[in-house]
């Protein structure tokens, strides 16, 4: 087993302003490892999707507004494997190498790895940083999204759209592949599209009906044993890459196209030298 990081975990870089902008950028060093976050700005959107209604089976994607209250930092990539094994001192992964994304993790595993680093931000006395967790499906699709649609991004019928931005099973070679090769999002988010699923917090459930606001699907007393995981993944096929389209899991099993992408908590975090460290 690898020697795991010695808990440190400070911020490389702060934009030093509490007034955030869509896309703006923050460096994390955890345990040596340079983790760029984007940050997500409040708002609503319609989730869910028209043209998926009449492909998928099992799930429910009918379209419905959500209001997304508050912001939120979320990682321009996947977790990486140079990452994971820094914090965890393993490597789970089938495909192996430090920057293709971490997989064959299962809900449990990833807590695993997010309560450490939640116990790392504690012991560094970090003032304000945030916690980390895993996204809502609503935060992910939102985020996804970046303010396009179903209709704009138009999967199915224009490859010329996906083929620059996600990797799935037409351009894949059956593998994973290095985080941020294709291009970003508008929000500056990579391998939103493809390369892993990636695990949300929420159990399944059907949608609500109406306006929701900070939905965080059914809870554990409703829990159905799945949970639910986005994006399409480097075996999928376009359809499945689709913002709005849900994929499920049971919550112990892993899957080698199966990964995470952190989400980091605003808690007005002060620009000051207690928090900041310089490069060495």
């Amino acid at each position: 087993m690898e020697k795991m990081c010695d808990s440190k975990i400070y911020i490389k870089r702060v934009a030093g302003t509490k007034k955030r902008f869509l896309g703006e950028r923050r460096m994390l060093s955890i345990c040596g490892v340079e983790v760029a976050f984007r940050w997500i700005a409040p708002g609503r959107f319609i989730m869910g999707s028209k043209i998926l209604l009449q492909d998928v089976e099992c799930v429910d994607v009918t379209p419905h507004e959500v209001i997304l209250t508050q912001g939120y930092w979320l990682a321009e990539t996947p977790t990486t494997q140079r990452l994971w094994t820094a914090v965890m001192g393993d490597n789970p992964s089938e495909f192996r190498g430090d920057d293709l994304p971490v997989e064959t993790v299962a809900f449990d595993d990833c807590r695993r790895f997010i309560d450490k680093l939640n116990s790392f931000v504690a012991e560094s006395g970090l003032v304000g940083l945030g916690v980390f967790r895993l996204p809502t499906e609503a935060e992910w699709e939102y985020a996804a999204r970046a303010g396009m649609t179903d209709e704009e991004l138009d999967f199915d019928n224009t490859m010329d759209v996906l083929e620059p931005i996600g990797w799935y099973a037409y351009n894949s070679n059956g593998a994973t592949h290095p985080v941020g090769y294709k291009l970003p999002n508008a929000w500056g988010l990579y391998d939103m599209f493809g390369n892993v699923n990636e695990l949300c917090a929420d159990w399944l459930g059907d949608y609500p009906h109406g306006t929701v606001t900070d939905p965080i699907g059914p809870s554990e007393e409703e829990e159905s044993w799945f949970r639910v995981m986005r994006g399409g993944s480097f075996c999928n096929s376009a359809w499945r890459l689709y913002p709005s389209n849900r994929l499920f899991i049971p919550n112990e099993v892993s899957s080698k196209a199966l990964g995470f992408r952190l989400l980091l908590t605003d808690d007005d975090l002060k620009d000051d030298a207690t928090n900041e460290k310089e490069d060495e």
